[in-house]
């Protein structure tokens, strides 16, 4: 069995990306084979060795299970525990003692050797985990962090209601003690005026007479300002975490296994700690669910980290600051407990990169053509094929893949078909956020709940899988040189799959368009360069100031927006922190080479995106307006 059977099967769950399994059933082979070569070598390809698991006090028993396919817990033995073998896999790992709460952290083998937990008595009334010091780097300068606690899940309505029951909104005029160095611009008149709920009495802006909706207690609370955040925070004794000390606990190792088990893409909050999301120390949902409010902030806004459940899923590993007095629905909190306090500087305003665009010239055209020529391919047949993996109610998905322009190498396409509509299809070729290059797998696409509205509404979505993004990953550092490569492939990417929307007679070639969605919309090479989309929707688009000095100038955006032709509507808001409106969203704008009646750019007074169904309408009123109405067909045609 081991021999024919097991390692057969080990080696085909390795090939499909099942570390977890792989490895459990190498260790059962194990078993019968001690001594076989093969089989080792199959365990050292789907585990790792970790050097140490403790806990303290010592003696907590370890276990682990697969993060994204729940599973039975595997027993490792009590700790401390050392040189243990577990599978090379984004993992939950939990330590059991008696008289301590269970505790539960993320573990991404290989990048953490070791893992040392401090565990919190049942008696302790507060439900924090331990955070361990580290650093969080911000550009190119490690910041040091040292201990603290964190709440494990975001502040709940009943734990607020505590706040706001002892009269916490009856005298404003303390806040300002309360809230201490930083809040100069706290107005307590204008919070009378705008701290009340639904009906006019204090509280968050959803609540109906100072108090959350029936059977809401146990959800987090939301609508709420940086000023009534950091109130509550000080109320019970704690603080809104740094910007620095909140980036350390989310950590950076499993954003993609934390992103495809949180609230993303809901319709609505789920309750506090109710996704299983947890990070590298056990904190859960710092992922979706509810933004949470920060204590740094830029010279007019207040950093709030996260995202939400209805939020593109690259701004959890973005960094969005808005108006403090912002009380959107999706405006959450929790607290940290310093074990020493930070240093001044941890809590500073912080500076996102600047240069003033305006004015900005790029190369010449004889220097841009020679840039230009870098993303030219040979015309080479696509060698389609095309399965249907999915039917709902509005679409039919297809997985396509087609030739790469560069050798060797295949680029899949979830193509989604509208249901209600009649071919040729108005087709919309979708460049995705920054989360696409951190997801392992584009089975779980991070912002098809964000593109809905596009099949919905009668259009063919085509979401490929670009070089550098999910499965098609790149190992090692991100250099000038390796971002160009990254660049020109992608750039080619997308002029396949035109190409492929060509040569497909129930898609519309003549009625064909781009939607970027903020690191593909800034990047404006492919859209530069293919000349066939009829119309681009660009949301979150700037010249943004972090990529100069990293990036080289034949990739540099700067470079290609002055060379962008194609009619092009910008969605963007006004407020971005990491894009000012002068003097990097305006000069982006600016220099698109369209008469002034083939653009148009709609600023909502919002952070890096405008709400969703602002997007949503400007978008749907762009494309009839560019490419004409959906022809629909009135009925469920049944695409095959």
């Amino acid at each position: 069995w081991a021999r024919m059977e097991a390692v057969p099967q080990i080696q085909r769950l390795l090939a499909e990306g099942d570390n977890f399994g792989a490895f459990h059933l190498a260790m059962e082979a194990r078993e019968h084979l001690p001594d076989d070569p093969s089989v080792a070598a199959l365990i050292d390809s789907a585990g790792h060795e970790m050097e140490r698991f403790e806990s303290d006090p010592p003696g907590a028993e370890v276990l682990y299970r697969d993060y994204t396919n729940p599973s039975e817990w595997v027993a490792l033995g009590p700790a401390p525990l050392h040189n243990v073998m577990i599978p090379y896999k984004h993992l939950i790992v939990r330590f059991v003692l008696d008289g301590y709460r269970t505790h539960e952290q993320a573990l991404t083998p290989i990048v953490a050797a070791e893992v040392s937990v401090t565990l919190v008595p049942v008696g302790d009334t507060d439900d924090m985990v331990f955070v361990p010091p580290g650093t969080y780097t911000l550009g190119d300068a490690p910041v040091a962090v040292g201990s603290f606690r964190m709440d494990r899940g975001e502040v709940t309505n009943s734990e607020f209601q505590a706040f706001v029951d002892v009269g916490a909104y009856d005298d404003l005029d303390a806040w300002s003690a309360i809230l201490g160095d930083g809040v100069a611009d706290f107005d307590p008149q204008r919070g009378r005026a705008e701290f009340v709920d639904a009906t006019g009495r204090p509280g968050p802006a959803p609540w109906n007479l100072s108090r959350c909706a029936e059977g809401g207690g146990g959800y987090p609370v939301r609508g709420v300002s940086w000023f009534e955040a950091a109130a509550y925070c000080t109320h019970v004794n704690k603080h809104l975490p740094t910007f620095y000390h909140w980036k350390h606990a989310a950590g950076t190792e499993a954003w993609d296994s934390m992103i495809v088990a949180s609230n993303f893409g809901n319709e609505g909050p789920m309750p506090a700690g109710g996704t299983g999301a947890v990070g590298p120390y056990g904190a859960v949902d710092m992922a979706g669910n509810v933004r949470e409010w920060v204590w740094n902030g830029t010279l007019e806004s207040r950093y709030i980290l996260g995202g939400a459940w209805g939020s593109p899923t690259y701004l959890f590993v973005s960094d969005e600051a808005i108006d403090p007095w912002s009380r959107s629905a999706v405006n959450g909190l929790r607290c940290v407990r310093y074990d020493e306090p930070p240093a001044a500087e941890l809590a500073e305003p912080i500076a996102s990169p600047y240069f003033d665009f305006t004015g900005f010239e790029p190369v010449d055209d004889e220097t841009f053509d020679v840039y230009a020529s870098f993303y030219s391919y040979d015309e080479l047949p696509l060698n389609a094929t095309r399965e249907a993996v999915e039917t709902s109610a509005d679409w039919v998905r297809e997985r396509v893949e087609i030739d790469a322009a560069y050798a060797g190498e295949r680029v899949p396409v979830h193509l989604f078909l509208p249901r209600n509509a009649e071919p040729p299809y108005q087709t919309v070729v979708f460049f995705p956020g920054a989360t696409a290059f951190a997801l392992e797998s584009s089975e779980h696409l991070s912002d098809m709940h964000w593109l809905e509205f596009l099949p919905r509404s009668g259009l063919a979505l085509a979401f490929p899988v670009l070089k550098g993004h999910y499965e098609r990953r790149i190992s090692g550092p991100r250099t000038p040189t390796t971002q160009r490569q990254t660049t020109i492939a992608q750039t080619q990417d997308i002029m396949r799959v035109v190409d492929y929307v060509t040569e497909r007679p129930d898609l519309n070639e003549d009625a064909l368009a781009y939607l970027g969605l903020s690191y593909g919309a800034e990047l404006a090479v492919p859209v530069a360069l293919e000349k066939r989309f009829d119309a681009l929707v660009l949301v979150g688009a700037a010249l943004d100031p972090a990529w100069r000095g990293v990036t080289l100038e034949e990739a540099a955006p700067w470079n290609f927006v002055y060379r962008i032709t194609t009619p092009t509507i910008l969605i963007n808001g006004k407020q971005d922190a990491m894009h000012p409106y002068e003097e990097d969203q305006i000069p982006f704008f600016d220099a698109i080479d369209v008469p002034e009646a083939d653009k148009r750019m709609v600023v909502s007074e919002a952070g890096h995106l405008p709400p969703f169904n602002e997007i949503v309408r400007h978008a749907l009123d762009w494309l009839e307006e560019r490419l004409g109405p959906v022809e629909k067909s009135g009925l469920d045609t049944g695409q095959q």
